[in-house]
């Protein structure tokens, strides 16, 4: 029978559909122009169909069931989720941060840690090893130092490596390869280390050291590798006039390169950039919220913990040894103490200059960083010091400027700080410096440079 009369009727409406839709296609492939929205055409013109069409199914794969998860995003979240713990965990009054100044500096020093952990981690190829600087004017950690050029370099252990370089004037310098239980976490400990004294030099005056589990035969110089082995540091002092971290003439020679060629890094995957975000949460971590609290029981006995006292200079290992943890050279002696001012008050600290190879004092705040150097004398080395009689020099620590002829370092007006003093290979005893508060209008005035000449012209 024929069929009813709504059923040709409907036929009839689906083939005009389809119909309209095929020239809706065959326009859209042939002339976008005339049917298709102005983003939709560079969307299709960029991607293609295909590609347009994945991206229209994975924004409707977002909007449902949110963001895709991957390696990286994990890792991403993890980092975030840190900085917020260093506010909340690591910023508390029970580790004595407790004002406006202490938090704000706090949330200053983090930002910090976060600037170091990119330059480390994310911007390093392990395939491709190179020195960054470890710490800068504006970025600073781990008890930096305005007389010091700090480089690292990441590694592996299992690699063989060869540091090249020449040395400009140094007072002194040293490779140190140091281990860790993972890339980010805090140093456990130095593997080797080598100083210029010992540097076998070539006859162009440069020097190469190989890096490696085993010495090669021909090395003159070798630094061991050992499991956990993760990166080396060089340290460049400078006992100038002029700070060298803020001095844009100073720049050390060095350089390093695999023994046997890696080949090009391929494209950035998810899973490195996971592997880098993790050591960046690591190393946020274990210098912030991960870091034991201070113990006075294990206090080395170069750091006094009176106030206004300075504790008897040591060298770092004979407290901690090679196989403990922390970045401390091996070479250097160290001697320390906290400062505890009102605004009129001053600390006087006689000392008395050893025979070494560097001497300096500086002033550090309570995460372990210099105060500004770039406006203020807040360091001193020996050819810094005025009025030094007998290897004898007196140093004044005070929020105001006690005159001419005076050694000051400028508190910034902290009430607090450390003062912190480094020793390079002393050649005898070293006296623990004498210190004294006293009021600021104590101090005698002093005759300036300028009166000074003109009595020994008359």
């Amino acid at each position: 029978p024929p069929p009813p009369r709504n059923m040709g009727w409907c036929a009839r409406v689906v083939g005009v559909t389809a119909t309209l839709a095929c020239c809706v296609v065959l326009l859209a492939v042939y002339r976008p122009e005339t049917v298709l929205p102005l983003k939709v055409r560079l969307a299709v013109g960029l991607l293609g169909w295909q590609g347009f069409a994945r991206t229209v199914a994975e924004n409707i794969g977002h909007r449902a069931l949110g963001a895709k998860g991957t390696r990286s995003r994990d890792a991403y979240h993890d980092l975030v989720q840190t900085l917020a713990d260093v506010d909340t965990q690591y910023l508390v009054p029970s580790l004595g941060i407790h004002t406006e100044t202490d938090i704000a500096e706090g949330h200053r020093y983090a930002l910090q840690l976060l600037a170091t952990a990119m330059e480390q981690f994310m911007f390093c190829d392990l395939s491709h090893p190179e020195f960054r600087r470890m710490v800068n004017k504006e970025r600073k950690w781990m008890g930096d130092n305005p007389d010091v050029v700090y480089y690292q370099a990441q590694i592996e252990h299992d690699q063989q490596y060869v540091v090249r370089g020449r040395l400009i004037g140094e007072a002194y310098f040293s490779l140190a390869v140091y281990r860790a239980e993972t890339r980010g976490a805090f140093p456990a400990g130095t593997v080797s280390d080598i100083m210029d004294v010992d540097l076998k030099l070539n006859d162009d005056g440069t020097y190469e050291v190989y890096v490696s589990p085993e010495r090669p035969e021909h090395a003159k110089n070798w630094l061991k590798l050992e499991p956990g082995a993760y990166n080396i540091v060089a340290r460049h002092y400078f006992e100038n006039k002029e700070y060298a971290t803020h001095d844009p003439l100073v720049q050390p020679i060095i350089h390093i390169t695999r023994v046997n060629p890696a080949p090009p890094v391929p494209a950035l995957s998810d899973d490195d950039m996971a592997q880098k975000l993790i050591w960046m949460k690591e190393f946020l971590a274990a210098n912030t919220v991960e870091r034991p609290k201070p113990d006075i029981t294990n206090t080395p006995t170069w750091f006094s913990l009176t106030p206004n006292k300075i504790g008897q200079p040591a060298f770092h290992q004979v407290d901690f040894g090679k196989k403990t943890g922390g970045f401390g050279a091996l070479d250097i002696a160290y001697s320390a103490g906290p400062w505890k001012l009102e605004e009129d008050e001053a600390l006087v600290i006689k000392v008395k200059l050893p025979s070494c190879r560097y001497w300096a004092v500086a002033l550090w705040n309570r995460f372990l960083q210099t105060l500004d150097f770039r406006h203020r004398r807040i360091s001193l080395n020996r050819k810094q010091l005025t009025d030094v009689t007998n290897d004898q020099a007196t140093i004044v620590v005070a929020h105001t400027d006690p005159g001419p002829g005076y050694n000051w370092l400028d508190t910034e007006g902290r009430p607090g700080g450390t003062v912190f003093f480094r020793i390079v290979l002393p050649d005898g005893d070293m006296e623990m410096p004498e210190a004294t508060k006293i009021k600021l209008r104590e101090l005698q005035t002093k005759p300036s440079a300028k009166d000074k000449a003109g009595k020994e012209e008359l």
